[in-house]
């Protein structure tokens, strides 16, 4: 004989089970509506990528040539060639790792876009704490001036958000897997191009300088690459 109490029990985890026929949507009347914007063909998408592409070369060497470069530029050449030569290889994985069509044309795997997205701003900071020119203080803990700090955090704004609205622009409903990294990883791009130019353009003794006001664009860039890519980006 069955306990009263184990039927009410069985009846009510019976009742919380959905009926799919009283669930099922009512059909639609009249053909299925399509995408509000038609889609790009491959021609224009690749317009549009050699026109951000120019964008992103042009405006951050206009940027540097309205700011100046730093102070006594040609005792530091060796130095600012080699961290060109750095951060322009760092640049360039962070763009192969969002944008990359991958062997099965949904891009490399999103394992590598993360990977480039935190990597880049703990290379950025090892390499601004231990990779110094003669005359840069080594005291960690010393920022410098604020006002020099804020002056090369706006010039890293300034030079950061017209190339990652371009960029952002460039890939809209470009990414079908883990949006959110590669527009994460493409921001990095742009950020370290922002810290390129600083460098360029500081001179200021400080390593705490480098490391927060130049840094700062880096980690903007990618934080702000995020949260637009998995917007825009996702197909």
């Amino acid at each position: 004989m069955v306990d009263n109490d184990d039927s009410e029990r069985f009846d009510e985890l019976w009742a919380d089970i959905p009926d799919p026929l009283v669930s099922r949507p009512a059909p639609r009347d009249g053909p299925v509506p399509g995408p509000s914007t038609a889609s790009l063909t491959r021609r224009e998408i690749h317009g549009r990528r050699l026109f951000a592409l120019a964008v992103c070369v042009l405006w951050p060497v206009a940027v540097l040539r309205v700011v100046g470069t730093r102070q006594g530029i040609e005792d530091a050449l060796t130095f600012l060639a080699n961290q060109t030569v750095v951060w322009g290889a760092l640049i360039a994985l962070s763009v192969f790792a969002s944008l990359s069509k991958g062997r099965k044309g949904l891009g490399e795997p999103v394992r590598l876009a993360e990977l480039v997205t935190l990597a880049a701003p703990a290379a950025f900071m090892v390499l601004a704490l231990f990779w110094l020119p003669a005359d840069r203080r080594r005291t960690y803990a010393e920022l410098g001036p604020p006002l020099q700090a804020l002056g090369c955090f706006s010039v890293g704004l300034l030079v950061l958000a017209p190339l990652l609205a371009i960029a952002i622009w460039s890939v809209r409903w470009a990414f079908p897997t883990g949006a959110g990294w590669r527009g994460a990883a493409l921001g990095a791009a742009c950020g370290l191009g922002a810290a390129l130019i600083l460098t360029l353009h500081c001179s200021v003794p400080f390593v705490g300088h480098v490391a927060l006001a130049h840094g700062a664009p880096l980690l903007l860039g990618a934080v702000l690459g995020g949260v637009t890519g998995a917007k825009l980006g996702r197909i």
